[in-house]
């Protein structure tokens, strides 16, 4: 990959995409974004029919004339980007990508420059890894990397990570995957409420989409009274902390230790109680809650893509009175959906969020409370 100048990363933003064609990564990015938000809406109205849900009902008392919600640029909206590590050469997953992608961040496609210039002199280390994942700034400022190692015994990751931190530019956080504990990034989720978010951990990859969901899913329980949730797949904080910031008190679960780590010490940084949520399988702690309690007012669920599966229905279990689903794949979303309604929930509202502008992929929040 050549090294643009600061000038043709700046024009990159104006234009479209030299390359879309050829690259197929935003196979969308000629359709106009009305007609984007259409197709994507119809797919998600096809596949709700599928399992009985009433989608002309739908549009008329849940959605509204517009579900949509709105970001301000199609452009300039990933805040991070792996990377393959081919003998410690960088390199796209997709061979036919630009290195002047415009929908990378501005600050990640600065690093990113930075970034093939570093490894050219750190190909010792490299050739040892996988892949690396590039993250731009946070509100510190600090941008960062994570690197996925082989599984090669014969290195000393510790000592290779303590190199790696040293050699990079001022202002960048690097990790090999492993080898300690992962630094953090400050991250802003909404205004005034921010989130630890450790380098390799999941991060919403669109900051300003991510930031109107979460003001819908706060601004629901708090309308509606309600005063006490259980976060599922909780990650470092996306959805609890600002409900906790807002009053809430909750409890939440997240498989990735280090996550729940940061979350805990955010929420104490924020002066906030965290000491609720755990590092464990979502079953299990479903189980458990249904065991011992607590009976919360709402339940927010963001699984990973293949949907919630059986631990939704231990959940619903727990009786509450309001649930939240969020989804990043339609079909899994439906599945889960159909679930809910099947033990009594109705749909009360329903948002989508264009995440990923010029793909396939939206984002799907979805209120529901208990008859």
């Amino acid at each position: 990959m050549g090294v643009p100048s600061q000038q043709s990363i700046s024009r990159g933003l104006e234009l479209h995409c030299r390359v879309a064609e050829r690259c197929g990564g935003c196979p969308r990015i000629s359709v106009p974004r009305e007609l984007q938000r259409r197709e994507k809406q119809d797919e998600l109205w096809s596949l709700l029919e599928q399992v009985g849900v009433d989608v002309d009902g739908l549009r008329g008392s849940v959605v509204g004339d517009d579900p949509w919600c709105w970001v301000a640029s199609p452009q300039g909206y990933r805040n991070r980007i792996r990377l393959r590590l081919d003998d410690g050469v960088p390199r796209f997953f997709n061979p036919n990508k630009d290195l002047r992608c415009p929908v990378l961040e501005p600050s990640l496609r600065q690093w990113l420059e930075q970034f093939v210039v570093w490894c050219s002199t750190e190909r010792d280390v490299l050739v040892h890894c996988k892949h690396a994942e590039l993250r731009g700034r946070d509100l510190d400022g600090q941008r960062a990397v994570m690197f996925a190692p082989m599984p090669d015994r014969s290195v000393d990751w510790t000592a290779a990570s303590e190199h790696i931190r040293a050699s990079l530019p001022d202002g960048v956080l690097g990790w090999i995957q492993g080898a300690g504990t992962p630094p953090l990034q400050r991250v802003a989720l909404v205004p005034n409420v921010f989130a630890y978010v450790p380098v390799g951990s999941f991060r919403q990859v669109n900051s300003p989409l991510n930031a109107a969901l979460i003001d819908r899913v706060t601004a629901y329980v708090v309308e509606r009274g309600y005063t006490t949730f259980i976060d599922v797949f909780c990650g470092s904080g996306n959805f609890s902390l600002p409900l906790l910031v807002a009053g809430c008190r909750g409890v939440g679960v997240e498989s990735d230790a280090e996550a729940i780590s940061a979350l805990r010490r955010a929420a104490l940084d924020q002066g906030v109680d965290g000491s609720g949520f755990c590092a464990d399988d979502a079953a299990n702690a479903a189980a458990r809650w249904l065991a011992l309690g607590p009976r919360p007012d709402v339940i927010i669920v963001d699984p990973p893509r293949a949907g919630a599966k059986a631990t939704l229905e231990t959940l619903l279990d727990l009786a509450p009175r309001a649930l939240v689903l969020v989804s990043c794949n339609a079909r899994s979303f439906a599945n889960d959906l159909c679930r809910a309604r099947g033990r009594g929930f109705t749909l009360e509202r329903l948002f989508l969020g264009d995440m990923f502008p010029h793909t396939d992929h939206f984002e799907i929040v979805a209120m529901l409370r208990a008859r």
